[in-house]
């Protein structure tokens, strides 16, 4: 099962990078069952960019983006969120498959990355994840 998931992964992520002009390495978010939950750094006209507000990415209304506080990786209720205080939140991966650690608010989690920190205090002050896409993707 490991295999395929692995392959699964690759095959994401090759189509993801192929469709990436701008950036040069893709920071992709996968949840624990590998399924694909958008582009980090893309740019917002990508169709895999979680930046990208008519994207299934980047649309505060689809169930695969982190900007549905209803979906299951957007609602800070669901362990797969980033937005949940407990939750083992996404995986950042590369368009290689290189694994970077976790998009995650949960300090308890090891593999956590810091680097999110802004995001995270954008949304305890917001509480509205669409706003901190928002401040986020636009700069607003």
């Amino acid at each position: 099962m490991k295999l395929v998931a692995k392959l699964l992964l690759a095959i994401a992520a090759a189509v993801v990078a192929t469709n990436v002009a701008v950036a040069e390495t893709s920071y992709l978010l996968f949840d624990d069952d590998d399924e694909l939950h958008g582009c980090i750094n893309c740019n917002s006209f990508n169709s895999q960019s979680i930046c990208n507000e008519f994207g299934r990415f980047g649309s505060e209304f689809s169930s695969a983006s982190i900007w549905n506080d209803f979906g299951t990786v957007g609602s800070e209720y669901s362990a797969a969120s980033p937005w949940n205080d407990f939750g083992k939140g996404l995986k950042v991966v590369d368009g290689a498959g290189r694994y970077y650690g976790r998009l995650t608010m949960n300090i308890g989690v090891s593999d956590r990355i810091d680097a999110f920190d802004p995001w995270f205090k954008a949304y305890k002050a917001l509480k509205k994840p669409e706003l901190v896409r928002k401040l986020i993707c636009d700069g607003t």
